[in-house]
């Protein structure tokens, strides 16, 4: 059985958007290292780490966002209270 590969090269937004979860992912391979951590100075190492992964995954999100390609909205009151609602109700 043979996998099939996407021939066409990757544009910008498909390297920005590989970039922007490869951070995610670095952040998130940071965070789990952090928390098993015992040791203050490599403990401290970790968290310059991960503030630099969050600080460089905000910039390719803000950059995604200036061209179009991340939309942020607000959620408004009636989203919140059903989200709180349902939340309340599974005992989380």
């Amino acid at each position: 059985m043979e996998l099939s590969v996407k021939a066409e090269k990757p544009d910008d937004h498909d390297r920005m958007a590989d970039c922007r979860y490869g951070q995610y992912e670095l952040a998130n391979g940071y965070h789990h290292a952090l928390q098993g951590c015992e040791r203050i100075p490599l403990r401290n190492l970790y968290l310059d780490l991960l503030d630099e992964e969050h600080r460089i995954a905000g910039q390719i999100a803000e950059e995604m966002k200036k061209r179009g390609w991340i939309k942020h909205s607000f959620a408004t009151q009636e989203e919140i209270a059903a989200l709180r609602d349902r939340y309340l109700s599974a005992g989380i």
